[in-house]
């Protein structure tokens, strides 16, 4: 039995359809999407501080998302503390942190962003660096 060589027709369906499915992909809803982390704005700061804002860029953000620094390679959240997560759009989001006085400054941070079970992570995003001490000069002999 011989088969039916495919026709203009057919070729312009299929053309048709992978066309239809890549203008529907980006409206996929928020669940469907894969999350990606891929900057920090600052992306250091020092020891003991306190409420700095930092812009997480990447994609697939969603209202509601969570954003969490782990020490690079661990879940251990090495002296660094997330107080709050703001949605600003898809590629944006701004955490709130508090970094310990004790902080860890060997490795880097890695940023995961977390949107009801859908989970993306950036790698050695963040660095803490070491308080710099302010080092007071002796003071002047004043009598022997």
């Amino acid at each position: 039995m011989k088969s039916i060589p495919p026709t203009r027709g057919t070729n312009a369906c299929l053309v048709g359809l992978l066309l239809l499915a890549g203008l529907l992909l980006p409206a996929l809803p928020a669940e469907a999407q894969v999350i990606t982390v891929t900057s920090a704005v600052p992306d250091t700061t020092e020891q003991g501080t306190v409420d700095l804002v930092v812009t997480i860029g990447g994609d697939g953000f969603a209202k509601g998302a969570k954003a969490a620094f782990y020490v690079t390679g661990t879940t251990n959240p090495g002296g660094i503390t997330v107080k709050s997560t703001k949605y600003k759009n898809p590629k944006t989001l701004e955490a709130t942190i508090d970094v310990a006085p004790d902080a860890q400054t060997d490795l880097k941070f890695d940023i995961q962003v977390q949107v009801g079970t859908r989970t993306g992570k950036g790698t050695e995003l963040f660095k803490v660096l070491a308080k710099q001490s302010a080092e007071i000069p002796p003071g002047s002999v004043l009598d022997l």
